[in-house]
């Protein structure tokens, strides 16, 4: 049985379809003029994973993975806010069976991602 509930924040600074999606429980469709269609709760849980790339000039860079993420819709969208154009996310960091682990952080020596 394993108690750790790691979890991860995530501030999305462009209001895009696909940031939105993931914001509202979320799918994306196309309708026949080309325009995207964001399905508001349609989703019942998103799962996904992330990759975060550090590229920092100054100190060690990491590259961390989480294998299998739970987003919540739980925060608020400012759309009339003073913060305009970014959208908190928050996620769950669940155990990966078939990797054993919830992720990963790995330093980077290179230059490059």
């Amino acid at each position: 049985m394993r108690s750790k509930k790691p979890s991860l924040s995530i501030v999305l600074d462009e209001i895009t379809p696909e940031n939105l999606a993931i914001a509202v429980s979320r799918s994306i469709t196309t309708d026949t003029a080309g325009n995207k269609v964001i399905g508001l709760m349609d989703v019942p849980l998103l799962r996904g994973s992330v990759k975060l790339v550090g590229t920092n000039d100054i100190g060690n860079r990491f590259t961390w993975t989480f294998d299998n993420v739970l987003f919540k819709s739980d925060k608020p969208i400012g759309f009339i806010d003073d913060k305009w154009g970014t959208i908190d996310l928050d996620g769950e960091v669940l155990f990966d069976a078939t990797n054993n682990r919830f992720g990963f952080a790995e330093e980077r020596l290179d230059a490059t991602a």
